[in-house]
């Protein structure tokens, strides 16, 4: 037999096969095909906003919950707020679950755990009622088996976890204040008493002293962002004259009267006793359990409201000359477009007076008294390009632990700790001389 018959036995058998393998992968994708036209979501055409009110039994518990106007409340196994963001993520969980309907024209339920499993309802804006059960045990690949409207479903693992394992604790809002508008008015009543109010966007002391420090507002709104937002860990028992006193609450370190426009909430804080407190909010019926780090976000001294910086706060961008008077360490140094020359003929290093200017301006009063002064001990004298003050800041005197301080922007003497001012007046600007290479020695 000629080898060109050869090749033409093969290049058939070729093109056979090659037809072979492409029509089983047709029809291997034909039934992947309708495996997934049989898989549907299980309620593409609701959503969250036509949710009226739901309920899930359980064997041997129920939860329900409505709304009312904007908020979501559990009205069983009690009484209390709902936490709205965990319903749309269960809605959302159920709706996307996808199911895949089991044709039978007479079902035996009990075959399937169906017949007394647990189930959901469902009810719309618009009254109707959509009910779906979910069995407790799984079929032999995971899945579950879902009865609604008669019919017969295998649906995902996640219909039992969003059914079954289902509890009060997984939707009762742990949220600690109620979800309004910022506060426009805060008492604070407890080892310091004083109201801050919040108007045009900023907070003000009501009753202040003229004479006192400008408020912290990053201090403050970090303080309203971390109780705005607060969760407790867990929720005790319902409050009451025997419940108040169990929690501590009946003598509270701390009482927070909080108004929102034309409402108001009053926070109780009991002492912090084995890493955690307890807090009672007149909006909610209930005792919450909080953190020691929660608690300590709760108590905010008057000392914290005010921006203890101020008296330090020059703008760095305008330095243009720098003077330190110090019997061990002056200079004078001036600014030649981006680098800075000293006036004693050493080498500067830029960044190393950046940092300095910016440590500065940095610094944090400790405390204040007022009364007058001898010679300054040392001193730093920041200009601009005209020559012009900018910053002064001067070392007083000294006691054990502080260094008391005066700057141009703060009538009131200053104190800052010792070690950090008698770093920044050693802080060394000037780079060292470069030694001569064994080189340039030998000739």
């Amino acid at each position: 037999m000629k080898p060109r018959f050869f090749i033409q036995i093969f290049v058939s058998l070729c093109i056979l096969a090659f037809g072979a393998l492409a029509l089983y992968e047709y029809y291997q994708s034909q039934k992947e095909k309708e495996k997934e036209e049989e898989l549907s979501l299980f309620l593409p055409h609701i959503e969250r906003k036509q949710l009226k009110a739901f309920q899930i039994e359980q064997t041997n518990n129920r939860l329900s919950a409505v709304q009312k106007g904007r908020e979501w409340l559990l009205t069983e196994p009690v009484k209390d707020l709902l936490d709205g963001t965990e319903l749309s993520r269960w809605f959302d969980s159920i709706k996307r679950q996808k199911v895949q309907k089991v044709k039978a024209e007479a079902v035996d339920w009990k075959s399937y755990y169906l017949d007394s499993a647990p189930f959901v309802q469902l009810e719309l804006v618009s009254g109707e009622k959509i009910t779906f059960s979910v069995s407790k045990k799984s079929s032999f690949d995971g899945r579950y088996f879902i009865k609604k409207a008669g019919e017969l479903f295998i649906g995902e693992s996640g219909f039992s976890s969003e059914v079954n394992e289902k509890n009060l604790d997984d939707f009762r809002s742990k949220k600690i204040l109620p979800a309004l508008n910022h506060a426009s008015w805060i008492q604070f009543k407890g080892k310091s008493n004083f109201q801050l109010n919040w108007k045009d966007y900023k907070w003000s002391l009501e009753d202040a002293d003229k004479n006192s420090l400008p408020l912290d507002s990053s201090r403050l709104d970090g303080f309203w962002t971390d109780i705005n937002s607060m969760k407790a860990l867990s929720i005790k028992e319902a409050v009451g004259p025997d419940s108040l006193k169990k929690y501590q609450l009946n003598k509270p370190q701390l009482i927070l009267n909080i108004t929102y426009g034309d409402k108001e909430s009053i926070l109780k804080l009991s002492l912090v006793k084995e890493g955690k407190a307890f807090v009672a909010i007149s909006h909610r019926n209930y005792i919450f359990e909080i953190s020691k780090e929660q608690a300590n976000q709760l108590l905010l001294p008057k000392k914290e409201i005010y921006d203890h910086n101020f008296p330090f706060n020059y703008k760095t961008s305008l330095a243009f000359q720098v003077e330190r008077q110090d019997d061990k360490n002056s200079f004078t140094i001036k600014k030649e477009g981006e680098l800075w020359k000293s006036q004693q003929g050493k080498t500067v290093d830029p960044k190393k007076v950046e940092d300095l200017l910016d440590r500065i301006k940095e610094l944090r009063g400790e405390k204040y008294k007022r009364g007058t002064d001898k010679a300054p001990l040392r001193s730093f004298v920041i200009k601009d390009s005209e020559n012009q003050l900018i910053f002064e800041l001067k070392e007083v005197s000294q006691s054990k632990n502080v260094s008391w301080l005066r700057t141009n922007l703060w009538p009131e003497r200053i104190a800052v700790s010792k070690d950090l001012i008698s770093d920044i007046f050693s802080e060394d600007i000037f780079l060292k001389p470069e030694k001569p290479s064994d080189s340039s020695k030998t000739k």
